[in-house]
């Protein structure tokens, strides 16, 4: 049988981590450069990156529950989702 659509290879961990410390790195550099004086579309772009980072966070801790619970041979995903003895289907009321 011959596949059409091949699957691309997964990009390395340690590829996500060296690009989170490289923009951190360039954020770091903005404040300790003392002539930089940023204007208010910095500022905007700083509030941007610092919501990216939130979001990529919270994303990460996610994924990272989800495989750490898959290593473990466990169903993915909430503890109280996966046990149908537990889930309350008719919360919130």
């Amino acid at each position: 049988m011959r596949f059409f659509f091949h699957r691309k290879p997964l990009n390395p961990l340690a590829q996500a981590l060296q690009l989170v410390n490289a923009a951190a790195e360039i954020v770091i550099e903005h404040k300790r450069t003392k002539s930089f004086m940023p204007t208010e579309d910095d500022m905007e772009t700083l509030l941007l990156i610092n919501e990216a980072f939130h979001r990529g966070y919270f994303a990460v801790v996610y994924v990272e529950r989800g495989l750490r619970r898959r290593l473990a041979g466990k169903p993915e995903g909430s503890a109280g989702w996966a046990n149908p003895e537990t889930f309350d289907y008719h919360y919130p009321e």
